[in-house]
């Protein structure tokens, strides 16, 4: 096993965790908008 290719791969295993948490914070954000403004217009 190369060791290159094993660092590569922690590499694009770490982006790849990254972007799909920031993605799961993203839609969290969104669907927590609609409710900000809901409360806010009581």
């Amino acid at each position: 096993m190369h060791f290159w290719k094993w660092v590569a791969f922690m590499k694009l295993y770490d982006w790849l965790f990254t972007r799909i948490s920031g993605i799961i914070d993203i839609t969290t954000i969104v669907q927590l908008l609609p409710l900000r403004q809901y409360k806010g217009d009581d």
